[in-house]
């Protein structure tokens, strides 16, 4: 994110992995959601067959590949130097996302 002439990488307030954040996705629903892990030409190929160009599952590739291995998993204060308040974490994220849905 950009603003004032500046970069700002946005995160939580601590690093999560895909397990983690659908294992916090199913307690908020109440419900079992399980996560299988893609090798990534297995993701490549879904996305693919979901219709995505090309190009687009390139990318998205790339991004995954680097969550995958950890170079992008450190929180960043980018939240807090924005928005001036500190970021949400992603379990009370779900947990008040999920709560709207029911109302």
């Amino acid at each position: 994110m950009a603003t004032g002439g500046r970069i700002y990488e946005l995160s939580g307030p601590r690093a999560l992995t895909f397990a983690q954040a659908v294992s916090q996705i199913a307690t908020a629903a109440g419900r079992p959601i399980e996560y299988e892990t893609l090798t990534p030409d297995a993701y490549r190929t879904e996305l693919l067959a979901q219709g995505l160009p090309e190009e687009v599952a390139t990318a998205l590739n790339a991004m995954f590949e680097l969550m995958r291995t950890g170079r992008i998993a450190e929180p960043t204060d980018g939240v807090l130097a924005v928005l001036d308040r500190p970021a949400t974490d992603f379990a009370e994220y779900v947990e008040r996302v999920w709560s709207a849905r029911s109302v």
